[in-house]
């Protein structure tokens, strides 16, 4: 059933379940020039609550400034919550929405072995991990071109295989399709529709819906902070998504399975 406001956790916790938030709340100081003595605060996430189940593929709409990016991050354990809990029954890696960021290798050969080294593997594992991870996002040709040759789309596709070199089942991207071309678009969404099929649960971050949600089993989203939607892309259709900053997609597209570049 889908759910709308603040406070919504779309369903109990199963044996499926392996995200769950509850109450999550992020808020930055702001002071009072007339009286800096007095502590104001402006609140980034206001009480997220919701699950995710393992194998689901979550589109989190909203828009810019909206709190997607930050509530991901703590989701990720990069940056802590004021208060709430996080429950994690998996592994978790974060695509962010400039790959180059994450890019750390030479080459992509370089670069996908660099979490692996880290964590210990060694020799023969580390060249079948090479290998599966580059063949599985398509850059096998391009091992041992520079990094920094790739397209936009080819290093999205290479932060990703930075995340399957180290086992995370949970991957979430943010942002995937920012400064991409139609081109890159379709090979993005390829690869969200191989990895879902693999069984990968994911989360997709984004403003641009109309280039996704088909994809979606689920859709949620985020309004100044505040979950404001949480329920199956059908259901989010028939919401006011311009009210919370959304350009509704059907105004251009006739139904939620044109909804998927491809």
């Amino acid at each position: 059933m889908a759910s709308s406001g603040k406070n919504s956790i779309r369903e109990e916790p199963n044996e499926n379940t392996v995200l769950r938030l509850e109450k999550i709340t992020k808020r930055f100081p702001l002071y009072s020039g007339e009286n800096p003595a007095k502590k104001e605060y402006f609140y980034a996430l206001k009480d997220v609550s919701f699950s995710v189940d393992r194998n689901d593929f979550v589109v989190l709409g909203g828009a810019n400034g909206s709190g997607k990016s930050l509530l991901m991050t703590i989701i990720a354990g990069l940056v802590k919550p004021c208060s709430g809990k996080i429950t994690r029954k998996t592994s978790v890696g974060l695509v962010f929405q400039n790959p180059d960021i994450q890019i750390l290798g030479e080459t992509p050969w370089e670069d996908v072995l660099v979490g692996p080294k880290n964590q210990g593997a060694r020799g023969e594992i580390l060249t079948q991990i090479g290998q599966q991870v580059l063949e599985q996002v398509g850059l096998t040709e391009k091992a041992h071109f520079p990094s920094r040759s790739l397209s936009g789309g080819e290093k999205r596709r290479l932060a990703t295989a930075g995340i399957l070199a180290m086992e995370r089942n949970l991957i979430i991207f943010d942002e995937p399709y920012a400064n991409l071309d139609y081109t890159g678009v379709q090979q993005t969404n390829a690869l969200l529709t191989q990895l879902h099929q693999e069984g990968k649960t994911i989360i997709l971050l984004t403003h641009e819906i109309e280039k996704c949600l088909a994809l979606a089993n689920r859709f949620m989203v985020l309004y100044r902070g505040d979950l404001v939607f949480d329920g199956t892309p059908q259901e989010g259709l028939h919401q006011n998504l311009e009210s919370w900053a959304i350009r509704h997609p059907l105004r251009q597209y006739y139904a939620l399975e044109d909804l998927v570049w491809k």
